[in-house]
């Protein structure tokens, strides 16, 4: 008989996979479902220095077993924080 091991899972909300962002980053919730512990909720709103540039960005919830490493949860989105302006300055005389 196969003996079947508890899998830990996670998800992440607050952002949609392949969204992109403007100037502000969203308010993100974590959620991590542990085999051996009480379940967790973590909130993350200011982490803003974390992804420091404009382009495409992973965000992962990654699990160190026995094993090796899984990837519990992900998401991609896109950071554009970069604003261009361009525009003409004339006089009249």
């Amino acid at each position: 008989m196969a003996a079947y091991l508890p899998v830990a899972d996670a998800a992440i909300s607050g952002i949609s996979p392949n969204q992109k962002i403007r100037l502000k980053l969203p308010k993100l919730t974590l959620i991590l479902n542990e085999v051996q512990a009480t379940d967790r909720v973590l909130l993350l709103d200011d982490y803003k220095s974390i992804f420091d540039g404009d382009g495409v960005w992973t965000m992962e919830i990654l699990s160190a077993t026995p094993f090796g490493i899984d990837r519990l949860a992900h998401v991609t989105s896109e950071i554009y924080r970069t604003l261009e302006l361009q525009g003409t300055f004339t006089t009249m005389e």
